[in-house]
């Protein structure tokens, strides 16, 4: 079964999926055929460092697939921020199309790790 919880901060989102996942451990789903994806980083290492405090046995190797589906598409691929576009590539896309492109830099921080652009 998959499931989608939304709201706004503070709402409960993350208890919810986190008892879903002792559902399924409880039925002795193992770890790591559980994905637990979140949009930021942040609230994917929230999620994990929760389920690890409460699962004392376990360690951050354990939870694999607690992480944001950008971590997870790069790496099922293979990839790191090096390997997608870049400055350069904006550039050369905006003088190909003969428009400007405003490219704003990979956002390293926790907060969301997305790239973004005013253009």
């Amino acid at each position: 079964m998959r499931y989608k919880v939304i709201g706004p901060p503070g709402t409960g989102k993350t208890k919810t999926l986190l008892d879903e996942v002792d559902k399924y451990i409880a039925k002795g789903v193992p770890l790591n055929r559980i994905g637990y994806f979140a949009f930021t980083r942040n609230a994917a290492n929230e999620a994990r460092d929760r389920f690890l405090k409460k699962n004392k046995d376990l360690t951050e190797k354990d939870t694999l697939y607690f992480k944001t589906l950008h971590s997870l598409a790069f790496h099922n691929l293979g990839l790191n921020q090096d390997n997608v576009m870049n400055e350069l590539h904006y550039k050369a896309i905006g003088e190909t199309c003969g428009i400007q492109i405003n490219y704003a830099s990979y956002e390293s921080n926790s907060w969301n790790g997305i790239f973004s652009s005013n253009s």
